[in-house]
């Protein structure tokens, strides 16, 4: 009887041994990444994830959670910084805050950013109403709140320690916009 055990519990072990290599054949080893084309000029995914898009619902974005704060500062660029490689950025990017003096930067570029398809990151907004404030100002220019401290990171390790400011396709931030219709924007589109 006690063999006959021992060889159940055996057949048993055989077994459950067998089904786990069958498991482990069937799903095979956790294929790498495949890369389709690398031309040597990797653009991190980092800034694409952290942009989640314009939502219209007047800053009441999901999870944002009010104050939002920036250890960067409204201030003046003296001169113009480059942030990013010029080919990361799809769109410009202006950075800033809700204050009254960011805000009248906006309405004075606003054409401007507008006929440049350009984004706003909002790095300062102590409520939810001031947002909104924001997007009716400047409507047809998406605009959503820092959920990452990614760009301001980037913009204080390149000097650009402000806002207002806009980084074009170029990689480069600049407060002062050209003013005149018609003229090439070199590498602010």
């Amino acid at each position: 009887m006690a063999e006959q055990k021992g060889l159940a519990q055996a057949i048993w072990l055989v077994v459950m041994l067998l089904v786990l290599a069958l498991v482990g054949w069937a799903t095979g080893p956790a294929s790498a990444l495949e890369t389709v084309y690398d031309s040597g000029r990797s653009v991190p995914i980092a800034p694409y994830l952290a942009v989640p898009g314009n939502n219209p619902n007047n800053g009441q974005q999901d999870g944002t959670k009010y104050p939002i704060t920036s250890t960067l500062r409204r201030g003046v660029l003296p001169q113009e910084v480059p942030v990013f490689d010029a080919h990361w950025l799809t769109h410009p990017l202006v950075v800033t805050g809700t204050d009254r003096h960011s805000m009248a930067w906006l309405l004075m570029h606003r054409q401007r950013l507008e006929d440049m398809n350009a984004r706003v990151l909002v790095v300062e907004a102590h409520k939810a109403e001031q947002l909104a404030m924001a997007q009716s100002l400047v409507p047809q220019l998406p605009m959503w709140p820092r959920d990452d401290n990614w760009i301001e990171d980037r913009l204080r390790a390149a000097g650009a320690r402000v806002y207002p400011l806009l980084i074009g396709t170029d990689g480069i931030a600049r407060q002062i916009l050209p003013l005149q219709r018609g003229v090439s924007s070199g590498g602010l589109r």
